[in-house]
């Protein structure tokens, strides 16, 4: 068997595959990741399961983009074993969220100038970006904390910053198309799993028979 060398892409290039590849996962395993998506929502509306069902979506995409089968199985995994990790990267991630949004408030108010809320806006961008990229970045990291996780998303940022503003643009599209069609919203958050993690997989060189 012989491996070719996939030709370098472009930051924009790079983001549009990764696009691509993430909508593939989710055509390709329409099934479980829709019931993992549904499952989600229903988690979403208590904060106490937001974690491990977020990183139940986070794990399943991962598992289809190395190739693997997916099983309804991996569903319970993230609740039995990763509670505790996943409800605090969760957790954290809004915290720091409210105390954005919060500060911004309180010196808009001070000001009497809507001014503080728009400085704030590049860091609501950037702590959103951390968010796109947390459960990927944890999932590839050997120690779990929030702190290690957050310093490996900003490396994703930092490292390629086109991508990421490529990803947002998409992003807010995609959710809007979601917004205008409601039943896409079903697989809208496995969509979001399966993109992240197909942004921070190396992707698999095509390999040709000899």
């Amino acid at each position: 068997m012989r491996v070719n060398s996939a030709p370098r892409r472009t930051s924009v290039q790079q983001a549009f595959r990764d696009l691509g590849t993430g909508l593939r996962l989710i055509y390709s395993n329409l099934g479980p990741m829709a019931l993992a998506s549904i499952l989600w929502w229903f988690a979403a509306m208590s904060l106490v399961f937001l974690g491990p069902a977020t990183l139940m979506l986070h794990r399943m995409a991962r598992t289809a983009a190395t190739g693997d089968m997916l099983s309804l199985r991996e569903i319970g995994q993230s609740w039995r074993n990763d509670w505790a990790w996943s409800s605090i990267h969760s957790l954290g991630w809004l915290v720091g969220w409210l105390v954005i949004l919060g500060n911004a408030q309180f010196y808009s108010v001070v000001t009497g100038s809507p001014l503080a809320l728009s400085l704030a806006l590049p860091f609501l961008l950037i702590w959103l970006a951390l968010g796109l990229f947390l459960y990927p970045a944890a999932l590839g990291n050997e120690t779990r904390t929030f702190r290690s996780t957050l310093r490996a998303a900003l490396a994703h940022i930092v490292v390629s910053p086109a991508r990421t503003v490529v990803m947002w643009v998409a992003c807010i599209s995609i959710t809007a198309v979601c917004l205008v069609v409601p039943i896409l919203l079903f697989v809208w958050p496995s969509f979001l799993a399966a993109w992240g993690q197909a942004s921070v997989l190396p992707p698999r060189p095509p390999v040709e028979p000899e």
